[in-house]
C-alpha cells in the first residue's frame, strides 16, 4: 500500500487545488511513540528540581504519568503520516515547499 499525504496547491495559473505526496509513517516526535505526554498546563512553562523538592506528592505523581493527556499532536496514535522526501519529485518539493513556506507565514501574522 502506497501512503498518500494531501496539501492544498497553487498551480501556475493561479488555481487551487489538492495534491497527493508520497509519505510514511514516523514515530510522533511530541510524545516519543508513547500516545500521551505531560498536560501542557502542568509543565508548560518549565519545571525546575525545586518544583520537584518542595512537593514529594507532586514529583511522584508527576513522574507516575498522573498528569499525562492523549498527545496532542498524534491523537494517541504514537504515529504521524509525514512527507517521504526520497520519493518526491522535484515538482512535488516545489509544491511542498510552497505550502510550508505559507503555513510558517500564516502562523506569523
Amino acid at each position: 500500500m502506497k501512503l498518500k499525504l494531501t496539501i492544498p496547491a497553487i498551480l501556475e495559473d493561479g488555481s487551487e487545488t489538492e495534491i497527493s505526496l508520497p509519505a510514511v509513517y514516523v514515530v510522533c516526535l511530541k510524545c516519543k511513540g508513547t500516545g500521551k505526554h505531560v498536560n501542557p498546563s502542568v509543565d508548560g512553562d518549565g519545571l525546575t528540581a525545586e518544583d520537584f523538592a518542595e512537593d514529594p506528592d507532586f514529583a511522584e505523581s508527576y513522574l507516575c504519568g498522573t498528569y499525562d493527556v492523549t498527545c496532542e499532536r498524534c491523537v494517541g496514535k504514537r504515529v504521524n503520516l509525514e512527507v517521504d522526501f526520497e520519493k518526491l519529485t522535484k515538482a512535488e518539493f516545489e509544491h511542498y515547499k510552497r505550502w510550508r513556506d505559507d503555513e510558517a507565514a500564516w502562523g506569523e501574522s
